[in-house]
This record gives C-alpha cells, structure tokens and sequence, in this order.
C-alpha cells in the first residue's frame, strides 16, 4: 500500500529541465509552471552567483560596522584594524583610502547588486510558494522576517 502510494505521488509529479521535481496541479492555479519555472531557477542561480561576492562584501563590512568594529573608541581603548577602517571606508563612501575620490563605477555596480538581490529575492519567494508543500508556511516566514526586526528594534528604543 505505501509503494502504491508512492507510485501514485510520483505519476502526479513531473521534473524541470534541471532535474528538479515539479509539482503537477489539476486545478492550473500555479502562478509558474513548467518552462517558466526553469528559467525563473536558472536566471536566480546566475543572477545570484554574480552578486553574491559582492553581497557578501557589503553584509561582512556592514556587520561589523553595526558594532562600530571600523572607528577608534575616542579614548583610546580600541584601535581598529586599518583592513576594517578600509573596507569600511569602500562600503561608506565608494572610495579605497580616505584621500582617494569616490568612484561612481562602483557605486553603479553597488547599486545594480542591490537590484539583483532584490530581484533574486523576489524569485526565491515565488519559487518557495511553488515548492512549499503549504503556502501558509511561507507566509509565516515571510511574517518572522518582517515582525521579528521590528518587534527588536521597537523594544530596544
């Protein structure tokens, strides 16, 4: 009874060009199917892997910028390390040293990241409704994601 089951869920799936299982729906309220949904992973992935370095840039110096990791205390009780003041400086102000110019190149390339996360974002999220075996799942999460850093930054004020 259970390989017949198994056998039945596996009739009612299909795969995607990339190998990976596609739910088949006979009601055909799916917002993505088939060959969209291939593309749609397939940009993600591209899209994903030529920002992460940069993403990974801006999250790991923006970390410790949150803790001021970057500036000297004012009394002398800790001295930043100058990669930190560095890179730091890169993700403030788009310059290498603090008497270089700010390069509009790579603020166009910062920018245009952030247009990919957002878009990549985006895709993760429709394609976690199509794959989540309950919608209210991501719904919920999507709900943490939002309410928990309000919720922590309203009790810190």
């Amino acid at each position: 009874m259970c390989i017949g089951a198994i056998i039945r869920y596996l009739r009612r799936c299909q795969h995607d060009d990339l190998g990976v299982r596609v739910r088949n729906s006979s009601k055909g309220n799916d917002l993505i199917t088939g060959k969209t949904l291939a593309r749609l992973r397939r940009l993600h992935l591209y899209m994903g892997v030529t920002i992460a370095p940069l993403i990974l840039f801006f999250a790991l110096s923006g970390a410790w910028q949150t803790f001021g990791f970057h500036k000297d205390a004012k009394d002398g009780s800790y001295i930043a390390p100058t990669v930190l003041s560095v890179v730091s400086d890169v993700h403030e102000h788009q310059r290498a040293g603090s008497n270089a110019h700010r390069s509009t190149a790579f603020a166009v390339v910062a920018l245009l990241a952030a247009l990919g996360l957002v878009a990549t974002t985006a895709m993760g999220i429709l394609m976690a409704f199509r794959f989540a075996p309950k919608p209210l799942i991501v719904w919920t999460l999507l709900a943490v994601g939002i309410l928990l850093p309000a919720f922590l930054l309203w009790i810190g004020s």
